[in-house]
């Protein structure tokens, strides 16, 4: 098999590797020939070499995935709700936890977070599985699959963000939080600045081919530590065309929309 490349990392393929994990009741394997996750029967002969493991995931990791989003809430209203039901240790806590994101509207942020979580286990994961004819294909074409850990993160002045896209009426932030590739190039950055009245974010970017990544979440999550060591209780936050992520990102927060911009809390 000397040569021969896995098919991209599409995010239909992720969806299809994310399934079987998740899928406590069927016996799935890889198919390296197919580039598909296959189920198979249990009394199947053990020994395959075109077939091979998916990431290990079991009902205790996925309890541990809603643990982590919920921290992540807390302590707001939903937040708090969540670790409730998760420390109540009642049967049906899954469905619990569903119900309660569905009663918040917040069932797609935390479907976001977990394709975000699971998929860096699996990028992971098929990195792994690449051949001595070369590495992995890529969604976007790249010869390689990046992971966090090959971008370095810095707070930065945004004069060292020169030539990356600014939304219109940037240009008063002091500083920012960025995000360069293996490369030194920008993946991504949120620019901000803090006043009298509290902290504001100006404007933020990440490099389409990485998109998907978890590179803002990474960045937000520095910023949000960057704040509340300065005891700042509120950002305002800017919503731009084609954007609207972010306000659904918040939404569950307690964010409210002051002057078009989002007030998110940060405590």
């Amino acid at each position: 098999m000397d040569g021969q490349k896995l098919p991209a990392l599409t995010t239909e393929l992720m969806g299809r590797i994310l399934y079987a994990m998740e899928d406590q009741d069927g016996l799935w394997r890889f198919s390296l020939s197919g580039g598909v996750p296959v189920r198979i029967e249990p009394d199947a002969p053990g020994q395959n070499d075109d077939l091979v493991a998916l990431p290990p995931w079991t009902s205790k990791d996925g309890f541990a995935l809603m643990v982590r989003y919920a921290e992540k809430r807390a302590p707001s209203a939903l937040g708090a709700g969540l670790l409730r039901v998760l420390n109540s240790h009642r049967r049906g806590v899954f469905r619990l936890f569903k119900e309660t994101l569905e009663e918040a509207g917040a069932l797609e942020d935390w479907y976001a977070f977990k394709q975000e979580q699971m998929g860096q286990v699996i990028r992971q994961w098929y990195d792994g599985l690449g051949f001595e004819g070369g590495p992995l294909d890529t969604e976007t074409g790249e010869d390689s699959l990046f992971m966090l850990e090959d971008f370095d993160l810095r707070f930065v002045s945004p004069d060292r963000l020169k030539g990356v896209p600014r939304h219109a009426g940037a240009g008063t932030a002091d500083r920012a939080v960025a995000l360069f590739a293996p490369d030194g190039s920008v993946a991504g950055y949120v620019s901000f600045g803090v006043l009298s009245s509290g902290a504001f974010v100006e404007d933020y970017w990440v490099r389409p081919e990485f998109r998907g990544n978890g590179l803002f979440s990474l960045m937000y999550e520095s910023l949000s530590e960057f704040f509340e060591k300065e005891g700042l209780t509120t950002a305002d936050f800017p919503v731009y065309s084609g954007f609207s992520f972010i306000a659904n990102r918040f939404a569950a927060t307690g964010a409210e929309e002051v002057r078009r911009v989002l007030r998110v809390p940060l405590a």
